[in-house]
């Protein structure tokens, strides 16, 4: 569940053309739309056009492979988490959330490590970097993934899905607050969407939890729900803290990963609390007892009636799982965006991974004693969401961010993204297609940092 940049910093990238920008051969889309363009923005017609065009253009078998594999390693993402957690139960759902800690710093170091001793990638600079803004944005990420995962054992996996979108709208909101960004109606309204169809889904089985579709508790749904908001206040902490600086992201995801570690073994008494993981709560000397026969558990010690056979199995392949899921969203943001496609592509991709992860859910050759079934209202909230989720994808693509903190300057600066580093100078700003499983680069949602936006005081 780790959300976390990763990059190989690239210098000399060419300028990221924008979504209704040029294209290849030989093909004037400006000159399509010169026409039809109406305050800046051309027509729907006019605008589906040129996105078919530009993709009839790029899609070469690489971008084809890359998006298949994008869906495929993010549709299995999110089931083997259900999995995962539902297999470990609830008495080591901390246990979960810090050995996933644990691998995925493993992970980036051995990237981290490569780079430190065969490329120039990590300079000096960069491990000069503050090191209080990683710590902020661990005890973030700690809140987030500590409270999924507690949260996970007893929400359905199909409600989870639908929830993970829920991040948009909750990152929207801290975005008005903390960035004085400003969304158009369209916007608003696609969001509120996402909301509604996730809660079409979730609340008829919270009212009716006799009729529901396998195990759900609503303290459950609760703590999955709201991992969202230290989820989505770490995306916009990203946009405050590490605004126009070079870093690479293996580099930031080892620091950060390494601080989640030990930071989230601060909240482990949380779990003391009725509902935190648990209907009574764990008695404080019980946490750390379950931690260790979590362990035990990952090495293949069974307890407690827990089949631990392949449980260390499964953990390992959710985190690598989940890792090559977000290098696989940075490879293919940087090979569209060569040809302005890689938003598109990337959404495309992600929005086939929401009813695929739902319909694997159901089918028991693969869920076993876990399948779950469709519903009138799993059906109907998986529909307003996947269209939520798209509808903001579109008027977030249309519309030119132009709010500012009050009291400064804002100007727009032509970005050139690289899909691979958080990187900026006088002329450009590059921003990074970040780690989050949950929605594949909440900058491109447009919640955060879609068109960038420099913020410059007015003594500049």
């Amino acid at each position: 569940m780790a959300r976390r940049g990763v990059e190989a910093a690239e210098e000399g990238n060419e300028e990221q053309r924008s979504l209704l920008g040029s294209g290849q051969a030989g093909i004037n889309y400006e000159a399509i739309l010169e026409d039809d363009v109406v305050d800046g923005n051309p027509p729907l017609s006019q605008s589906l056009k040129l996105w078919w065009r530009k993709l009839r253009t790029s899609l070469s078998p690489t971008i084809l492979a890359l998006v298949a594999a994008l869906c495929i390693f993010g549709t299995a993402n999110g089931v083997i988490f259900k999995v995962v957690s539902t297999q470990y139960t609830d008495r080591f759902s901390f246990f979960l959330d810090q050995g996933n800690n644990v691998l995925y710093a493993l992970l980036a170091l051995v990237v981290v490590t490569y780079k430190l001793f065969f490329t120039a990638d990590i300079t000096p600079k960069m491990r000069a970097f503050p090191e209080r803004k990683f710590v902020i944005m661990a005890l973030l990420d700690s809140f987030g993934t500590f409270l999924a995962f507690l949260g996970s054992v007893n929400t359905p996996g199909q409600y989870q899905t639908l929830i993970n979108q829920t991040l948009i709208p909750f990152t929207m909101v801290l975005a008005f607050f903390m960035l004085g960004t400003r969304y158009s109606l369209g916007e608003v309204a696609s969001a509120s969407v996402v909301l509604i169809g996730a809660c079409v889904a979730i609340v008829p089985s919270l009212l009716h939890p006799d009729k529901a579709d396998g195990v759900i508790l609503w303290w459950a749904v609760l703590l999955y729900v709201l991992s969202n908001i230290p989820m989505a206040a770490s995306s916009v902490y990203k946009e405050l803290g590490f605004q126009n600086v070079n870093l690479d992201c293996y580099y930031l995801t080892l620091k950060v990963a390494v601080y989640q570690v030990i930071l989230s073994f601060a909240l482990a008494p949380l779990q003391s609390v009725p509902g935190f993981g648990t209907a009574d709560g764990i008695p404080a000397k019980q946490i750390w007892v379950n931690l260790w026969e979590g362990c035990e558990c990952f090495v293949g010690i069974s307890s407690h009636g827990i089949q631990c056979d392949t449980a260390g199995a499964w953990l390992a392949g959710y985190s690598l799982t989940n890792f090559i899921y977000n290098v696989l969203g940075l490879v293919l943001l940087k090979a569209g965006s060569e040809n302005g496609v890689g938003a598109v592509l990337c959404t495309i991709a992600y929005a086939l991974k929401l009813p695929l992860s739902n319909l694997i859910f159901t089918i028991h050759a693969i869920m076993g004693p876990h399948t779950e079934h469709f519903t009138p209202w799993s059906i109907g909230g998986l529909v307003l969401v996947l269209f939520g989720f798209l509808a903001y994808m579109w008027f977030t693509s249309l519309k030119p961010q132009t709010g500012a903190p009050s009291g400064r300057r804002a100007t727009t600066r032509k970005r050139s993204l690289s899909a691979t580093s958080i990187e900026a100078d006088d002329d450009e700003v590059r921003s990074v297609w970040g780690f989050h499983d949950r929605v594949v680069g909440v900058a491109t949602t447009g919640a955060v940092g879609v068109d960038v936006v420099v913020v410059e005081s007015k003594d500049d």
